[in-house]
């Protein structure tokens, strides 16, 4: 699985110096000294930025898929409605499918303590408008009646879901190779579902390290045709099939790079070995312009807020 998913550390690195390319990053064994920053660095810079991509998450629509609750820390829902069948509504639009061999499930409570767990009986037990995010549950399977509906209607179902993108309904998405993408490759190359791509194609992060340009996506055939390889200054290499294909505005990567160059600046000292004399001192008086990008982009992506 990809670490990162909205920017990479060479976005966040150009912030300082925008001539820097992932070469440039990337030490060779033979020739360590031509490294800009050590391996270490970069991993600073990737953790950096795994912390703002969660904060991303919690502050406006997160744009990758998302687990939301847990087997420990489950979502409860309260029902609504008289009788059976009753409804429950999740916070959140855009859900993916209840699969429970992915780790979701939904139980419903049957008793005090009691729950009975339904997930595999979609369409019998219960059904969800997952676009809305909405459950309707029914009175099967067996257990309760109205006087218990009306006694545990507080708290009445558990589940823990993923939170999906992309689409017809969604601003991003994010999908798997079916086979190998050679270094250098630029064709047509399968996916495992398109339809969770935008159909205009666009900017595309491939196994979370190299951007590619995808000229067009084909929803009925489950295909991208690719464009350009290693664009944004990132580096063309065999991508194994499974790698991630994610896509999310370009608008929200360059804030997610700004927010973690601006931590970077306030929290870490070896920004200041990154960039020569007067240029550190225009790294700071750029933190408020940093921030600023942020803020705003957080606020144009907030209208169905993160996940708590």
């Amino acid at each position: 699985m990809s670490r990162l998913h909205y920017t990479l550390p060479v976005d966040v690195v150009r912030r300082f110096n925008p001539q820097i390319t992932q070469s440039n990053l990337e030490s060779s064994s033979s020739n360590p000294e031509e490294a800009l920053i050590g391996h270490k660095d970069v991993d600073k810079i990737s953790a950096r930025i795994e912390g703002v991509e969660a904060k991303w998450n919690r502050s406006a629509r997160p744009m990758r898929p998302v687990r939301i609750g847990s087997r420990d820390a489950p979502v409860y829902l309260s029902a609504k409605g008289a009788g059976f069948p009753v409804h429950a509504y999740l916070d959140e639009q855009n859900i993916l499918p209840l699969d429970p061999n992915e780790g979701d499930f939904i139980e419903r409570r049957t008793g005090r303590d009691t729950w009975t767990d339904i997930t595999t009986r979609e369409g019998q037990a219960w059904v969800a408008d997952y676009r809305m995010g909405k459950l309707t549950i029914f009175r099967l399977p067996g257990h309760g009646s109205l006087p218990v509906l009306r006694n545990y209607r507080e708290r009445f179902v558990r589940l823990s879901y993923r939170l999906g993108v992309g689409g017809e309904y969604g601003t991003a998405g994010q999908t798997t190779l079916t086979s190998q993408l050679a270094q250098g490759s630029t064709t047509t190359i399968g996916v495992d579902d398109a339809s969770r791509l935008p159909p205009s194609g666009g900017v595309m992060l491939v196994d979370g390290a190299e951007y590619v340009d995808v000229a067009s996506v084909d929803h009925s055939a489950d295909e991208i045709t690719i464009r350009a390889r290693g664009v944004r200054a990132t580096s063309d290499a065999d991508r194994a099939s499974g790698s991630t294909v994610h896509y999310c505005p370009m608008d929200v990567r360059e804030a997610v790079a700004a927010k973690a160059a601006e931590e970077l600046v306030r929290f870490d000292d070896w920004t200041d070995e990154l960039v020569d004399g007067g240029r550190a001192v225009q790294a700071e008086r750029k933190l408020d312009d940093w921030e600023s990008e942020w803020t705003n982009t957080i606020a144009q992506y907030s209208d169905n807020y993160g996940y708590q």
